[in-house]
C-alpha cells in the first residue's frame, strides 16, 4: 500500500516516510503534467509510485531508507567521464620526455626545456621538473622520501596508484605540488606556479604524467 498524501507531506523535508512500521526514502522530482499516474504507466504496486498535482514536488519512487543502489550507475558514469576528461591532453599541447626517456608529461605550447630537462612557461611563472625512479624502489619508499623532502602541507590525493600533495613552498607566494604515479617505472613531478589562475592548467599537466612504456 502506498503511503498517504498526509504522511508524505509531513516527511518531505527530511526525505523519509514512515509507513507500515518501516522508513522509506523518497526521490523528489517536479511534476510536469497532470495526467493520472495510472494512464502514464507510473502507477505500479511494485515501484510504489504516486502522482501528485502538477507543479508540486513529487515522490517518484520509494525505497527502503538507506538504499542508494539507484545512484551507483549514474555515479559510475560520471566518475569515468570526469577522469577521461581530466587525463585528456588539450589540443596544441606538447608532450615532453625526461632525459632517460622513462616518463612523459604534457605542457602548453610555448613551454621550453633547459639542459637539465626542467620545463618552464614562456613567462617563467610556472615550471615542471619530472623524472622516472629506479625500478628497485617501491612506491611506498618513493612517497616516504618525497614527504621528507617536500614536507606536504595538504594532501590532494593519496592512493595505491597516485600521490599528489601541496608541498611547503621554497619561494614565498608560490604554489608547489608534488606528484607521483605508480607506473613502471614510477614517475614523479614537481610543479610550481605563481599565479593562482594557473591552477586549472596545472591540474591538466598533473593528469598527463605517465610512463613512456
Amino acid at each position: 500500500m502506498t503511503p498517504s498524501i498526509n504522511s508524505i507531506d509531513t516527511s518531505l523535508r527530511r526525505g523519509l516516510i514512515r509507513h507500515g512500521g518501516r522508513e522509506w526514502q523518497a526521490g523528489l522530482a517536479l511534476v510536469a503534467d497532470s495526467e493520472p499516474a495510472q494512464a502514464m504507466g507510473r502507477r505500479d504496486a511494485g515501484d510504489r509510485r504516486w502522482q501528485p498535482p502538477i507543479g508540486t514536488p513529487a515522490i517518484c519512487k520509494l525505497r527502503p531508507a538507506g538504499d542508494t543502489s539507484f545512484l551507483v550507475k549514474p555515479l559510475t558514469v560520471f566518475l569515468f567521464t570526469a577522469l577521461a576528461a581530466f587525463a585528456q591532453t588539450p589540443a596544441g599541447w606538447q608532450t615532453m620526455k625526461d632525459r632517460k626517456q622513462l616518463c612523459q608529461i604534457s605542457v602548453p605550447a610555448g613551454w621550453t626545456a633547459d639542459r637539465s630537462g626542467a620545463l618552464a612557461s614562456a613567462d617563467k611563472s610556472a615550471s615542471v621538473i619530472f623524472s622516472g625512479k629506479p625500478r628497485s624502489g617501491s612506491f611506498a619508499e618513493v612517497i616516504a622520501i618525497a614527504k621528507r623532502l617536500f614536507k606536504p602541507v595538504k594532501t590532494i590525493e593519496e592512493s595505491a596508484t597516485r600521490m599528489w600533495f601541496v608541498a611547503t613552498p621554497k619561494i614565498a607566494g608560490q604554489t608547489e605540488w608534488y606528484l607521483a604515479v605508480n607506473t613502471k617505472p614510477i614517475c614523479e613531478a614537481e610543479i610550481a606556479f605563481k599565479n593562482p589562475a594557473f591552477e586549472a592548467t596545472a591540474k591538466q599537466i598533473v593528469g598527463s604524467l605517465k610512463s613512456t612504456k
